[in-house]
Formats: C-alpha cells, structure tokens, sequence
C-alpha cells in the first residue's frame, strides 16, 4: 500500500474514531445518583439565581415538574446523556425564557468542532418539512426539494426533536423554526452525531417519484460560520432607499455596533440624517424592515423608538436581579459583586429576595421624528431588543406589522450579566441573564402578533422575490 493510501486509511480511522466517540457519548448513561445530584443542582442554581423563573409559567406546575424528573431520575438505573438533556430542555421549556439554555458539555462541543463534518446542505423549515434552499454537495439533489429523511430519519421526527432545544420565549415557535433553520447542520451534527455521509431521501418539486442519494460531509464549518455571521450580524448592517415619491424604505440588521464599526457607520448618525431627510420631503409612507434582527444594544432600539414619539416616553419600567446574583454570593457560578455598580446607575430597593432597579430613562422625541405611515416587517429572528422595539409600535399602535410573529416576548426579557453553571457530573452548561427587565406598556403579554402574517415560500426565496416587503407596498398602493 503506498504513503497515499496509508494517508486516506489513517484519516479515515481518525474520523470514524471520532464519530464514534460522538455516538458514544450521547448513548454513555450517567449514573442515577450522580444523575439526581446534577438535577438538584440546576433545580438550585435556577431558583436561586434565574429572575424570571415563573415570569411565564406556573410555580406549583413547575414543581411538580421537578419532583417528578427527580423521582424518576432516583429509581432509574441511569440515564443516557442525550436523555438527561431531554429532562434538563423539558424544564427550560417550560420557563420559558429565550436568553437561557442548555448546552452539551465544552468538550463535546469541542470534539464536533475538530471532526468538522457536516451536513452539506442549507435548508427551509415549514411546518416541519424541510426543503434544500442550497446544495453545496457534488450531488444533484436540485434547490427546492424537499427532504422526506436524513440517514433514515423522518424530518418531521428531526424537526420536532430538535426544535425544543433551541431557547426561546414561551411559545414563541417563530424564532426556534428560523434559528434551527439556519443552523441546522450543525444542530444535526451535535445531537445525532457526526457522520461521514449522508443517505437523503427526497421529493423534488411537481415529480411524483421520491430519490434517494448518499452524499458524503462537508469538510470545513465555514457555511456554518457564514451563517451564524449572518444570523447576528447580517450582511449589511443598514439599507435606506426611497422606493418611490411618497414611500422610503430602511432595513436595520442589527442594533449590535460591531458591524456598524466594521462598516464605518456611525448608527445615531446615519439614522439622523435618514430621518432629516425623510422630514424634510414629508415622506408619507415609511417601510421598516427589521427581519433577522437579533437585537443586541437596548440603546440603539431606543434611538430609533425616539423617531416615533411626539412627547416624552419611558422605554422600560422596573427591573429585576436576585440579590445572590448582585451580591457576588451565588455560589453556582463566579460572579463579582454587582450591586455597587447597579446602585450608581439606578435607584435600588430590596424587595425580598430581589433588588428592584428603577431605570430612569425617559427619552425625548427626535425634532426629525417620523409623522407618516409606518410598515414594520419581522420574522421569528427579530429578536431581543429589536422584539422589545416592535413590541412599543404595537402597544402604541404605531405601524402595521407584517411578516412572521418577532421571536422575542412582547413585555419584557432578561439581559445581562450573563450567569454560566456547569453541572459537576454531566458538565452539561446552563446559562442564562441575571436581570430581568419590564417593558413601559399599556398591555402585557408574550406574544406579538402580526397584523398581516406573509411568510415565504421555498420557490419565493429561491427567485428571490421578497413577498413581505411587496405586501406591504400593496397595502400602501390601496390607501
């Protein structure tokens, strides 16, 4: 055997070493009391730390739900990993919080990332169907199909496994389908395993046959890296054009400065002098395009807000941290002492077991604040602080929101600091935001619905036709 094929048999005994590590680990059970010992352990260091623990569910519901994982957990004889992360999701899905997840254990994680396979295809979820938006295998399984199953498993079966442990706001489905979809490779990966191929089942579009073909991994994560990218930052951080004499459309990708400092573009800046201009030709109808917005600065969702007030507005109302947390007592993770820092910011009052912070910030309207007809345009990746922006034009009524619900809850969410436990047996990660801030709404709730829900298809993606966007300019086209 010469040195090249040496190689390729050395490599392929690496890679299927690795993948069966992988396998393994999600198929290793932990043992009962060591089990029981890490779910003790989270059931604490959320009840101690985590603000908004029964914001939106119910405290008895909640217990009970503890008390029976825990039982089952002692009178098991152990529990497989991917099994203990079942138990440990169907709790955060009941909190319900979107800033707070479990993750796999680093190094789990890590032996993912240095295997670097994936699978080769970015994909559409709808209503828990699949379809390839992208083929990047040398296969000739065409854009737009829709994948029946992925190494014998239904993508129904897969959506559904998977969907539940992407964090989200409770109920908020919208911003689990974009997120998955977006990352899918790479969520399969880590919860499935890593393959060396794919065997693909799949229907193509007006044929009623269904195909089959194997196709082998990606070598190399940067499609997913790609992703991700786009996901938080997107591709440009600001759009402004004016689409006809009376209509003016602004697409705002993130309010996280990172991509604004990359593009040299100042946000306060650049929105001024949009919105002077606006003014100045008494623009009539104004589409704003928030879909795949992340969120990121409360400051920047604030700035745009002051561009749709016509007298002074408080943006959020009372805030929420657990003293433990403030106080650098919380045993469950290292955590300076905050209460300091907080106290000269806000006005700080003890209300049992919490600090309520006062945040006093109530903001003037822009001199250049916008008088005409606003179009908002979401998806389930318009989320955090750019869900806590739209939530303000709905409550206000300010805007006809079009699109997919916004991924983030309508009268508050939980922000930083940041809190990581890592359970001491399983090392599985918990994380979540220690503060928990309110809104300054006339109504509450979780949900921000649409007034006109338009979402795409595979083949409206696929000829790139942006069918919110032009529904909105009909609705314009009618007044």
């Amino acid at each position: 055997m010469n040195y090249a094929l040496n190689t390729f048999a050395l490599s392929a005994l690496i890679l299927i070493s690795l993948w069966a590590s992988g396998q393994n680990f999600l198929s290793t059970k932990i043992e009962s009391e060591k089990a029981v010992e890490d779910f003790e352990y989270f059931q604490n260091a959320l009840e101690i730390g985590h603000p908004s623990l029964y914001g939106h569910t119910d405290s008895v519901k909640l217990q009970s739900s503890f008390g029976k994982i825990l039982k089952q957990l002692s009178t098991s004889s152990g529990v497989s990993h991917i099994e203990f992360l079942g138990l440990l999701t169907e709790i955060m899905q009941m909190v319900g919080c979107g800033h707070s997840t479990i993750l796999f254990p680093r190094h789990y994680g890590n032996n993912i990332d240095s295997v670097d396979l994936y699978l080769p295809l970015k994909v559409r979820l709808t209503e828990n169907k699949i379809f390839v938006k992208e083929n990047l295998s040398n296969a000739d399984i065409p854009s737009g199909s829709e994948i029946i199953s992925i190494n014998g498993k239904s993508s129904s079966e897969i959506v559904k496994f998977l969907l539940p442990k992407i964090p989200a706001d409770k109920g908020i489905v919208t911003r689990q389908i974009r997120f998955l979809e977006q990352l899918f490779p790479y969520f399969f990966a880590i919860y499935y395993g890593v393959s060396p191929n794919y065997e693909i089942k799949y229907a193509v579009q007006n044929d009623p046959l269904t195909y089959s073909k194997n196709i082998d991994a990606l070598k190399g994560g940067d499609h997913i890296i790609k992703s991700l990218n786009q996901l938080i930052f997107g591709k440009v951080p600001l759009e402004f054009s004016i689409e006809n004499a009376e209509t003016a459309y602004l697409k705002i990708t993130t309010f996280t400065d990172y991509p604004y400092r990359q593009a040299g573009i100042n946000f306060e800046d650049t929105l001024s002098k949009i919105f002077k201009q606006l003014d100045s030709q008494n623009t009539k109808n104004l589409i704003l395009d928030l879909r795949g917005n992340n969120g990121g600065n409360m400051e920047y969702g604030e700035f745009l807000f002051t561009f749709f007030i016509d007298k002074p507005t408080n943006y959020f109302g009372d805030a929420e941290i657990k003293k433990t947390v403030a106080d650098g007592s919380y045993e469950y993770s290292n955590m300076p002492r905050l209460i300091d820092y907080l106290g000269s910011m806000y006005h700080v009052e003890e209300s049992g077991k919490v600090y309520v912070l006062s945040i006093l910030d109530t903001l003037q309207p822009n001199p250049n604040h916008f008088k005409g007809k606003l179009y908002i345009l979401s998806n389930g990746l318009s989320y955090s602080s750019t869900a806590c922006f739209i939530a303000h034009m709905k409550d206000r009524e300010r805007g006809i929101l079009i699109g997919e619900m916004p991924g983030g809850a309508y009268s508050g969410l939980n922000t930083q600091p940041s809190v990581k436990v890592v359970l001491p047996n399983s090392s599985f990660e918990l994380f979540f935001n220690a503060t928990h801030i309110k809104l300054n709404l006339n109504k509450s709730g979780i949900n921000t619905p649409v007034d006109y829900e338009v979402i795409p298809s595979i083949n409206n993606i696929l000829d790139q036709i942006d069918v919110e966007k032009e529904y909105a300019l009909r609705l314009i086209s009618k007044q």
